[in-house]
């Protein structure tokens, strides 16, 4: 039986939510994002999508929410994911950043 990576099934699990653009943000810890898309970013996409309806004779009607999906999907999926970043221990922080040199206090001569 073949292992899936678990952070590439999370990017795919990103990309599969944004079918609700923004959901995918959240699901990677991305909460600003996320909120931004799912309220400023919408809305705009909606009206947007409406308006090029009456001049397009409807063809934006599904041209426009493919790409806005498409797009957050795609976005999505190459995020960062925040939830490893947040669950990473003190020690491996330490040993990710390598040792820390002593400095001197400054006014304090020797």
């Amino acid at each position: 039986m073949d292992k899936v990576d678990p952070v590439m099934n999370r990017d795919l699990t990103a990309a599969y939510l944004s079918v609700i653009p923004g959901l995918g943000h959240f699901y990677k810890h991305q909460f600003r994002t996320g909120l931004l898309i799912m309220t400023v970013g919408n809305i705009t996409a909606g009206l947007v999508t409406g308006l090029l309806g009456f001049a397009t004779i409807g063809v934006a009607l599904i041209v426009m929410p493919v790409l806005w999906i498409g797009w957050a999907a795609y976005d999505a999926y190459s995020a960062p994911d925040l939830s490893h970043k947040a669950k990473a221990s003190p020690a491996e922080e330490e040993h990710q950043a390598g040792p820390v040199a002593p400095s001197a206090s400054p006014g304090i001569e020797s």
